[in-house]
């Protein structure tokens, strides 16, 4: 630090000795003089000595605190004061790899783990977030905007900082340089320069050491590794698996959920050669398990959205490799039981060009390893039997609910979710987000995790005398995914209660010249190998014409604003074709009469 701001103090006075050198003979102030006054190279040497140093110092000072708050606890121990993805600045990689093949550290005495009981916990925190997810972060961030001085602790099973989980069936797998352990990633710009990636919510910024953290004005600190084993709602004290306790003044559970494991799915022959997808941790684990040539056969169960991308991201890694990948699933066909038959059947046709294996309309009966344990066997209902080295279970989740039930909190038999009111407190002093909390119709997803945080963070910082905000449950979720060889990304938004059990109607705009594809042209919609990568809209009607649920395929998010009010009018549409057009077109893009036609929606635009 001496020798960084000596160094900018000559600096600083090499330039002034240039601006006005040392030969040069100032005016000398004498009593007799008539100006009476020093010469005014004296004067602006040393103001300019003096500026230049105190502002070199400073931002040595600056620079010092700053990498010392951001690099002192950088270690991989269950608490820290910095998020971990702050370590992918240096990723080794082998560059002659195909795909990702980053070289194996060794980690170092001072990067194990730590027990938490070698760290200073607080007695007592104004907000306690459990849960490392999407909603404790969406919390944190609306808690932050209402209450800037706030203190926050986040407490979270995983030993990972908070992250989001989309990125683990997407991103990951299409970059070309990878850190598996901490979620990043290294790409080029299309200018050539190379960018950092990360899972991790806040992956610049400092988490507070939890010791610091009520001596600090503001700051979110985290404790990984941790499980919150109950809630004393009555005294608000957490119970930590360490044996500790810590006072709330308001607490979140966001624990999330957890996937579904069949009593076949893990036993004592399966458990390492079998994943339940769910986590960093699992994503991990199927990446090694692909790079360093462990598995050669993997078999993907489920047909849902994780499954269908997943089956996308493995047949892009394995594309150049000896490795195949086959998915048994209950459905005919990838999404069935969400959008309609022609469009379905399309994916699965593309995924499957791709190389993926499908075997579908049945499900697994057992599963066991072989008499020597090198790999594992699969026998399906129909009779059909299976042999993989490793096999990923996406067979969907359930609620997290181990915490509500120990703590004696309200559960919903019927939803398996946490009891909540309309702006989802549960007790005094208690809220609740994320997918352990009921959303009506639909499954849960992303959205759904951001938006009960949101409002739960803003619910939990109100001032006194503002009305809590009430959560909108209309059931909303996206996916992204890239069949076979595609170099662009599908991707989708749902709204509403999407279920292909409703009556649908497929309109894809075929080209611009307007001319629109519907559903009654199946087969045209069927064979057309472009037809994923086009703009469309599938609507879900009722018995009644209302529209109960729609669909935007390959649409920007800017009508996504129409998309919402068009369920909350629940209006009967009979014309879903003009309907359709309010999606495709602008108004002028109309023809005469029809935007009197799609008056009856309200202010949609």
């Amino acid at each position: 630090m001496l020798s960084f701001s000596s160094y900018g103090l000559l600096t600083a006075y090499r330039k002034v000795s240039h601006r006005f050198p040392a030969n040069r003979t100032p005016a000398v102030a004498t009593r007799n003089s008539s100006t009476n006054r020093r010469g005014k190279g004296d004067w602006r040497r040393s103001l300019y000595f003096i500026c230049g140093g105190l502002v070199v110092t400073g931002t040595g000072l600056l620079a010092l605190y700053y990498y010392r708050n951001r690099f002192s606890n950088f270690t991989f121990g269950n608490i820290r004061g910095i998020n971990q993805s702050n370590k992918n600045v240096d990723l080794p990689v082998n560059e002659t790899a195909d795909h990702i093949m980053l070289e194996d550290r060794e980690t170092s005495n001072e990067q194990q783990e730590q027990p938490v009981e070698d760290w200073e916990l607080p007695s007592y925190v104004p907000y306690i977030l459990i849960g490392g997810g999407t909603a404790s972060f969406a919390a944190s961030h609306a808690i932050k905007k209402h209450d800037p001085s706030a203190k926050i602790l986040i407490i979270t099973e995983e030993k990972l900082d908070p992250y989001e989980r989309p990125p683990l069936s997407k991103q990951l797998w299409y970059k070309s340089k990878v850190n598996p352990e901490l979620l990043s990633w290294k790409d080029k710009s299309q200018r050539g320069k190379t960018r950092i990636g990360s899972a991790f919510h806040y992956p610049d910024v400092p988490y507070i050491p939890p010791s610091q953290l009520m001596d600090s004005y503001f700051g979110i600190s985290v404790v990984t590794g941790t499980r919150v084993m109950r809630l004393d709602t009555n005294n608000q004290l957490v119970y930590l698996n360490n044996g500790r306790t810590i006072q709330y003044g308001k607490c979140l559970i966001a624990t999330g959920a957890k996937p579904i494991e069949p009593p076949y799915v893990r036993n004592s022959q399966t458990e390492s050669k079998v994943i339940c997808y769910r986590d960093g941790r699992d994503f991990a684990k199927l990446y090694h398990a692909i790079r360093d040539r462990i598995s050669n056969n993997i078999v993907i169960l489920g047909g849902g959205f994780l499954a269908t991308e997943l089956a996308c991201c493995l047949a892009y890694v394995c594309r150049n490799q000896p490795i195949e990948i086959r998915v048994v699933m209950r459905g005919k066909s990838f999404m069935s039981s969400v959008f309609p038959a022609s469009l379905s059947d399309l994916i699965t046709r593309k995924i499957k060009e791709s190389g993926v294996e499908i075997t579908c309309e049945t499900s697994v009966n057992s599963i066991y390893s072989n008499k020597g344990g090198s790999h594992l066997l699969i026998k399906c209902h129909n009779g059909v039997k299976l042999s993989a080295d490793l096999i990923v279970s996406c067979l969907g989740v359930i609620p997290d609910l181990r915490l509500a039930i120990d703590s004696s909190l309200p559960v919903n038999q019927t939803s398996g979710c946490l009891v909540t009111d309309d702006t989802l407190l549960v007790t005094r002093n208690v809220w609740a987000a994320g997918d352990c909390v009921s959303q009506g119709a639909g499954e849960r997803h992303y959205p759904w995790a951001l938006r009960t945080g949101r409002t739960a963070g803003e619910n939990m910082s109100l001032q006194d005398g503002s009305s809590p905000k009430k959560v909108d449950r209309t059931p909303e979720f996206f996916g992204d995914f890239r069949p076979g060889d595609s170099q662009s990304w599908i991707g989708y938004e749902g709204f509403g209660d999407c279920s292909s059990q409703f009556e649908t109607y497929s309109l894809f705009l075929k080209s611009r010249n307007g001319e629109i594809l519907s559903s009654e042209d199946a087969e045209t919609m069927k064979n057309d190998n472009d037809m994923l990568d086009k703009e469309g809209v599938v609507f879900y009607r009722d018995k009644d014409h209302r529209i109960v649920g729609l669909i935007l395929w390959n649409f920007a998010f800017d009508k996504v604003p129409q998309a919402r009010c068009l369920l909350e009018s629940k209006e009967t549409f009979d014309d879903v074709e003009t309907l359709a057009k309010l999606f495709f077109f602008e108004p002028e893009g109309l023809e005469d009469g029809e935007d009197n036609e799609l008056d009856e929606v309200g202010s949609l635009r």
